[in-house]
């Protein structure tokens, strides 16, 4: 599972089990206040319980202009959506 964020607010669990990258172990208890963050999930956890600033992961759109169309695709292929998306922009 996976999630973007964009000016979202979260918290981070304040303890780390096993299964937590070591990438995240500096953002434990962290708390996101309108800040653009990504989601992942991790065994130990409930759903998307853990986030990190999306300035320090590799999905490169890091803002939410007007690009909506660019980061549907991007998520997509990011997760390995195999069936075309075409978006109308006219219905944005």
């Amino acid at each position: 599972m996976f999630r973007i964020d964009y000016n979202g607010n979260h918290k981070n669990p304040v303890k780390v089990n096993d299964f937590v990258p070591k990438r995240f172990y500096k953002y434990v208890a962290k708390e996101f206040y309108n800040e653009h963050h990504i989601h992942y999930h991790i065994q130990g956890y409930k759903q998307l319980a853990w986030a990190i600033p999306l300035l320090d992961d590799n999905f490169e759109i890091k803002t939410i202009d007007n690009n909506i169309n660019d980061i549907i695709i991007l998520f997509a292929k990011t997760i390995n959506v195999e069936t075309i998306i075409n978006i109308n922009s006219l219905l944005l």
